[in-house]
């Protein structure tokens, strides 16, 4: 129905409650058209903004007609619209949604009013810029009727707002306001199921076609008959020409093979070579002979008895007594003449030989130290020989290493870890071909390089893992997709000792044939894995043990001694801005009691860690926070100064004679192990971590948390300090064997020497490399040697004592980059460089005997060198002080001689006096503010002075 009209009234005198006059929407005519109208809105194509207001009930058209021509000399009288529903009796809005009343003027700011002679909009939905209310809102300020929304519009996340016209004031205005994206979408929806209401036709149902076994009629024979299809590979044919016969002259003629005599054949003749019959041989001179033989073998048999005779087993002990000589017999002993001709005899025999152990080392091995400064051998003895490759077609083909790992007590065994060489974009390109790959870790043995022994099945590619020192039987590995792993290989521990005993065993003979047998090779299913939501969010790249000999506190971070002396927390980075500290013991007993059955661990898995599966994850976290703005960084190596094996840390005592920060750590207990009774804290353990990032930055940080004194929570500290010397991501960081102060950084196109302690800068480091580096490695047996890897398939040597400004070595080891190196020694004799490629092979090369063979007084040599380094670079730290002092102080006196006064600099006391009296001034004010406010009154006793 056509909303009622009120009587005409004065356009400049209108009541207060009556709101504007408006016009109002037409009842929809058609789906289509109100279609039209949403998508016209919706784009910002409606209808021109100026004109009749729209909001209020009636058709105006229609009502133009109808009525009466008006007189022109009497006032335009405007048609105030009265609700149909009276305010009393509106009915409440629905959720998501604001009744707002909009007069003529705001309609005409905000586009919804209607040009003169047109026709109003069929769709009662109007789409508003959002940006177009806020201008009305900052230009008309409180008169805006949107300002009292202004909080709802700001939560409001599109560009436009819709406005519904409420032609009956249904809800007590003329428009609502939709506020929230399900009020939005249920508004469109049910407008749009009212156009299809209106246009709804009689349509017939639609029987879907059922699905039937299909009945070959011979067609599909005649298909594949018809079809081609490769029967063998395809070839690839490669021509090739010398590069001086490129653009040669071609002369080209006329000839006939036959006019040419033999003797005159020359090249690229045509030579017919016709079959000729030989007639001194005939085939019946070949004779086909035939035997008819029958074998039988019969296994031989012998029958032997042995009788041994059983002794009987007696218990028997003897008892013997020094026998005593009384005092008259010792003295008549000593005063033999015999006995003093033998001392006299024997005395010059004994000086001798004790000047002699005085004089000389008669324990020192001559032979083992012959030849150590090189001099017994040739230049051509100091390459890299080639010594196995090993290599998997199935799961490191097209892959590139990256982690190698030796077993830490079965020598001659080694694992590889491969990854994909895409980066992101190739990952999501080749992902169903990714997805449909295993990631694995390989187990190889140098009895056999070409049947590999393991298998670690893996949920992602592993990018790091190392064996656990005090029980190799443990494996813990960090993946791609941030989840931590676990392996037990206990129960597959005898085919790697009886594949080491059988490759010592073996001759040459019979290798080849050992190598062909191929049996089924172990799949080992991963232990446990990680929480993906408590744990990195980012790829794992560095994963190391805790040594044996101390361990973290889970909330405070301290260094407490280890009883069991067992390798039980794991320290992991990945490139989500953190550090983890990971714990394997828990307060569950070594057999859980599975309750369901999904939580059963699966068949030929140990249950040593299953009640860890997808609930382990860190107690306590370290943060690499930036001194500026700009995020955090992003680790991607870490080392730490404690090294396995090395307790001297538990012989030191502590100052006073006892710990009193002595804890008990009784609540977590060792799988099958005793709880650790009361541990004292170990003062002398450095708890800072030397960590590459991922631009390059080399950052020392403490991970034990610090009170902030700004939030009051327990956080990690601020890095001590932090370098960009490399132009890219780090590739390897470690500390060397010798001096755990001294840190090698390698990364993008250099490498720099870090000495702890030194925090200006590193005390040594290399010119820019032709290629970028990609890993390195120190020498376990000397300390001036330590190896880099290159993108050019090459490794460079260093040996400080023989040059710091050029590698001693280079040599190429693969055609492909170099991903990963490692060192280890098989015996004093013997030293293996293994180095993997981004093919997915890993190449073992023995180390030159001069490369690996300490020389005499090496480590007080490169020890001495070091120090001469830290003294130069403390020097040439100072002298850039001195010159940046003295820079300062001939601007002053330039300043000074050009008429300009100078900053005048306070004294620490000056300084102190006036920071005194600033706060006694901000006291002055605060109790001035507190007055104001009644909170303080004058007989209140005044706050305390500072002293």
């Amino acid at each position: 129905e056509t909303p009622k009209q009120a009587e005409p009234a004065e356009a400049s005198t209108p009541a207060p409650a009556t709101p504007a006059p408006v016009t109002t929407l037409q009842t929809p005519k058609s789906a289509r058209d109100d279609a039209k109208s949403v998508a016209s809105a919706r784009s910002g194509k409606s209808q021109p903004r100026s004109g009749r207001s729209v909001g209020s009930g009636g058709n105006k058209s229609q009502r133009s007609d109808k009525s009466p021509k008006k007189s022109p000399s009497k006032k335009k009288a405007a048609a105030v619209h009265t609700p149909a529903t009276p305010a009393s009796q509106a009915e409440p809005s629905p959720e998501g949604c604001v009744p707002i009343f909009l007069p003529e003027p705001t309609q005409k700011i905000v586009g919804l009013a209607v040009p003169e002679g047109e026709e109003p909009p069929q769709s009662p939905m109007h789409f508003v810029p959002k940006q177009v209310i806020m201008d009305d809102i900052q230009n008309r300020a409180a008169v805006s009727e949107f300002k009292e929304h202004l909080k709802t519009l700001n939560e409001i996340e599109t560009e436009d707002i819709l406005l519904v016209a409420d032609p009956d004031w249904k809800y007590g205005a003329n428009f609502l306001m939709v506020v929230t994206e399900e009020a939005r979408a249920e508004m469109l929806a049910e407008h749009t199921g009212e156009e299809e209401k209106e246009e709804e036709h009689v349509v017939l149902g639609y029987v879907p076609p059922q699905p039937r076994d299909w009945i070959p009629q011979g067609s599909d024979r005649e298909i594949r008959e018809a079809s081609v299809s490769n029967s063998r590979p395809q070839f690839r044919l490669t021509y090739q020409r010398r590069r001086r016969d490129f653009g040669a002259p071609v002369s080209l003629a006329d000839r006939n093979v036959v006019d040419a005599a033999p003797s005159k054949l020359v090249k690229n003749q045509f030579i017919d070579v016709q079959a000729l019959e030989d007639a001194n041989r005939s085939t019946t001179d070949i004779p086909i002979t035939e035997k008819d033989q029958d074998v039988q073998v019969a296994p031989s048999s012998d029958s032997a008895a042995v009788q041994t005779f059983w002794g009987n087993p007696k218990n028997a002990f003897t008892q013997y007594e020094a026998r005593q000589l009384s005092q008259a017999e010792r003295e008549a002993q000593l005063e033999l003449p015999e006995l003093i001709e033998a001392g006299r005899r024997t005395a010059p025999l004994f000086e001798q030989s004790l000047q002699q152990n005085e004089i000389m080392n008669c324990f020192y091995d001559d032979y083992t130290n012959l030849g150590g400064d090189g001099i017994l051998f040739s230049k051509t003895d100091n390459t890299f020989k080639e010594f196995q490759t090993f290599t998997d077609l199935e799961h490191s083909r097209e892959k590139a290493v990256s982690h190698i790992a030796w077993h830490p007590t079965l020598k001659g065994i080694v694992a590889v870890s491969t990854r994909e060489r895409y980066d992101f974009d190739g990952m999501v390109d080749h992902s169903a071909k990714i997805v449909l790959k295993t990631s694995v870790i390989v187990v190889w043995s140098f009895a056999d390089p070409i049947q590999p022994q393991l298998f670690l099945e893996a949920p992602e590619d592993v990018l790091c893992f190392e064996f656990c020192p005090s029980d190799p039987n443990i494996i813990v590995g960090g993946c791609i997709n941030g989840q931590i792993v676990l392996w037990d290989l206990s129960q597959h521990m005898d085919r790697l000792k009886s594949t080491k005993a059988k490759g010592r065993s073996k001759k040459v003979s019979n290798m080849l044939t050992e190598f062909v047998k191929t049996d089924s090779i172990p799949t080992i299913r991963y232990a446990a894995a990680s929480s993906i939501e408590l744990g990195h969010q980012a790829p794992v790249t560095d994963i190391m043990w805790v040594p044996d000999h101390f361990e973290i506190q889970k909330v405070t971070g301290y260094a407490l001694e280890a009883k069991e002396l067992k390798n039980v927390q794991i320290i992991s980075c990945a490139t989500d801005e953190t550090i983890y500290i990971w714990d394997l013991r828990s307060a569950k007993s070594n057999n859980p009691v599975f309750k369901r059955e999904e939580d059963r661990c699966p068949m030929g898995v140990p249950d040593t860690f299953w009640h860890l599966h997808l609930k382990w994850k860190p107690f306590l976290s370290v943060n690499l926070f930036k001194s500026e703005p700009g995020g955090n960084h992003n680790p991607v190596k870490v080392s730490m100064k404690e090294m396995q094996g090395d307790r001297s840390v538990l012989t030191k005592e502590d100052p006073e004679g006892k710990d009193p920060t002595s804890t008990n750590r009784g609540d977590f207990t060792m799988p099958g192990g005793p709880k650790p009774t009361k541990q004292r804290m170990l003062q002398k353990v450095s708890t800072f971590l030397y960590v590459g990032t991922e631009d390059g930055e080399l950052v020392y940080v403490d991970w034990m948390p610090q009170k902030d004194q700004d939030t009051g929570k327990s956080q990690t500290p601020k890095p001590v300090f932090y370098s960009t010397m490399h132009d890219s991501s780090i590739k390897h960081l470690s500390r060397s064997s010798f001096d755990r102060s001294l840190v090698l950084c390698v990364g993008g196109w250099l490498w720099t020497l870090w000495k702890e302690g030194v925090n200006s800068g590193p005390i040594l480091y290399s010119q820019k490399s032709p290629k970028p580096l990609t890993g390195g490695c120190w020498s376990p047996t000397r300390p001036s040697v330590f190896f880099i890897t290159r993108a050019d398939g090459s490794v460079e040597v260093w040996d400080l004592l023989d040059k710091t400004h050029e590698p001693v070595l280079v040599q190429n080891i693969s055609a492909n980059a170099l991903t990963y190196c490692t060192v280890w020694n098989i015996s004093h004799k013997r030293q293996l460089l293994i180095v993997g490629d981004t093919q997915g092979t890993a190449h073992a090369h023995k180390v030159p005997f001069t490369l690996h063979t300490p020389m005499a007084g090496e480590a007080p040599s490169i020890e001495a060198y070091y120090k001469r380094e830290i003294q130069r670079r403390a020097f040439v730290m100072g002298r850039w002080d001195y010159r940046e002092h003295e820079k300062i102080e001939l601007e002053a006196k330039a300043k000074r001689e050009a008429g300009i006064a100078p900053a005048v600099e306070l004294t620490p006391e000056e300084r102190l006096l006036k920071m005194q009296k600033k706060y006694e001034a901000y006291l002055a004010e605060e109790m001035t503010f507190l007055r104001e406010l009644g909170l303080k009154d004058d007989d209140d006793e005044p706050l305390p002075a500072v002293e």
